[in-house]
């Protein structure tokens, strides 16, 4: 049963909330992406060999494809291998790049947004803002950081922590509870 029960008047629903997070993690990305070749670059120099981005530069230059992959578990080496042997496609990641984009980098990106302004860019194009349910007027660092951690909860619980506003009696998701917060629409 869904709940009608709001901890805050103007409350957000819950696809507005999800599609808000779709495009913070797509943001994320490439944002990863950036910082992944610019350490591998730099830590490449340092070693003197080419970087991750001379690497796809080459490759570009030489008319391959570039394949930016998270690895998967299961069939990752699989398929990277079958694609190696044509040699006309250049992969980009790694398990590397999986612990920058999954945990350096949003981590970085929710608690910054969280506490200086209450909104990530994916809430701000949707008119939504993150409040605190005691009523202060911005979140602390510890409150973003509870949040950011309810967020990778979320995700790592096949994101039923975010299905939770479905069913909650407040409509407050895991990450919500967790940090004391809601998401609200503002008006215009």
């Amino acid at each position: 049963m869904i709940q009608k029960h709001k901890a805050h008047p103007d409350q957000a629903g819950f696809f507005r909330r999800f599609l808000g997070f779709l495009i913070d993690n797509i943001i994320i990305l490439f944002i990863s992406i950036i910082v992944f070749l610019s350490f591998s670059e730099i830590m490449a120099t340092c070693r003197g060999e080419k970087g991750e981005f001379s690497k796809v530069l080459g490759a570009l230059k030489s008319g391959q494809t570039i394949i930016i992959r998270i690895p998967k578990a299961h069939s990752a080496e699989n398929e990277e291998n079958s694609v190696k042997q044509d040699k006309k496609t250049y992969f980009v990641g790694g398990k590397r790049f999986n612990l920058v984009f999954e945990f350096f980098i949003g981590y970085v990106y929710y608690i910054i947004f969280f506490r200086f302004s209450g909104r990530t860019p994916g809430k701000r194009l949707l008119g939504l803002r993150v409040i605190d349910l005691k009523g202060r007027s911005r979140l602390g660092w510890y409150q973003s950081l509870e949040r950011a951690h309810g967020y990778a909860a979320s995700t790592l619980l096949a994101f039923i922590g975010f299905l939770q506003v479905l069913w909650d009696h407040d409509g407050l998701a895991m990450h919500d509870k967790l940090a004391g917060t809601t998401v609200i629409r503002i008006k215009k």
